[in-house]
């Protein structure tokens, strides 16, 4: 089992405001979310077999996110190259694994 973290999102910029803001009702990614994500896909990419990345590149069998518009957006970009080396292999938006919905952003 291998845990991400989404990457950075707009409510993450300006602190507790922000999160609360209507705009950011299911933050996206900021650019340097998505620089993020492509930095751990060519980490991934990259990795030489039988390394941790390399196994979660080579040997996924499932990739599970929470249906929050973010965490769809990191497990995409991110995993790349896992989708790339497995065709076809599942992803699920699991609404079990949602973050809380304490602000905006969780909407």
């Amino acid at each position: 089992v291998h845990w991400i973290r989404h990457a950075q999102g707009y409510h993450n910029v300006g602190g507790e405001e922000a999160a609360k803001s209507r705009t950011n009702i299911d933050a996206r990614l900021t650019p340097k979310g998505v620089d993020q994500c492509q930095e751990l896909a060519k980490a991934i990419r990259e990795a030489p077999a039988g390394s941790r990345l390399g196994n979660a590149r080579d040997k996924a069998q499932l990739i599970i996110t929470s249906p929050v518009t973010r965490c769809v957006q990191t497990a995409l970009y991110s995993l790349e190259p896992v989708m790339e080396k497995q065709p076809g292999i599942a992803v699920i938006a699991n609404e079990d694994i949602r973050e809380t919905v304490n602000f905006n952003c969780d909407r």
